[in-house]
């Protein structure tokens, strides 16, 4: 379950992506201005990995949003990294383009609601549990529209998105059947 809401304890967003361009932050900065001036009630962590080159964008969030930083960088310890995930509500990702979507998968697992992009591959495997947003190429429209999800989300009456379809237990045996079959058919000459 994911944990209370109310005047003591605000909406926790993670975004744990890499710290690069293709991730977003400059939408990612325009999200938290929008919940900024609609005066919604949260916290968030960015989590990631830092590479030697980081967007301005991060320093700014990290500038303007100090108040709202409940953990700020990379987390070693796989255990603490966790537990961030599992006292958050919500996953947001604000990628450009995303090839396997591990950092939401993991979040996922952790209960957090995702609120994630409609043109990426995550449908595929959140299916319909998933909060899906259209970009429309203009940065402040769409941050108002991602705003407006996190506000209106009724975290107490949400359910969990499944991701055990994509387990080792679903997957082996469809991928033990694709190779027999290309193995086999690889020795037929086809």
């Amino acid at each position: 379950p994911l944990p209370a809401v109310g005047p003591s304890s605000p909406i926790h967003i993670v975004w744990n992506h890499r710290w690069e361009y293709d991730k977003g932050p400059d939408l990612l900065l325009a999200v938290c201005l929008e919940l900024e001036r609609t005066r919604c009630s949260y916290q968030i962590s960015i989590l990631g990995q830092k590479f030697r080159k980081i967007p301005n964008e991060f320093m700014e969030i990290k500038l303007k949003f100090q108040h709202r930083l409940r953990h700020w960088g990379y987390v070693e310890e796989v255990d603490a990294y966790h537990a961030i995930l599992s006292r958050a509500h919500i996953a947001l990702s604000t990628a450009l383009h995303d090839f396997q979507g591990l950092a939401i998968m993991e979040a996922v697992q952790f209960n957090c609601i995702p609120i994630v992009p409609d043109h990426l591959a995550y449908r595929e495997f959140l299916g319909e549990g998933a909060i899906f947003y259209t970009p429309d190429g203009d940065i402040s429209k769409t941050a108002k529209i991602i705003a407006e999800l996190i506000g209106a989300i009724d975290i107490e009456s949400y359910g969990p998105v499944s991701v055990e379809n994509l387990g080792i237990e679903r997957l082996l045996p469809q991928y033990e059947a694709w190779f027999r079959k290309v193995l086999v058919d690889g020795a037929d000459g086809a």
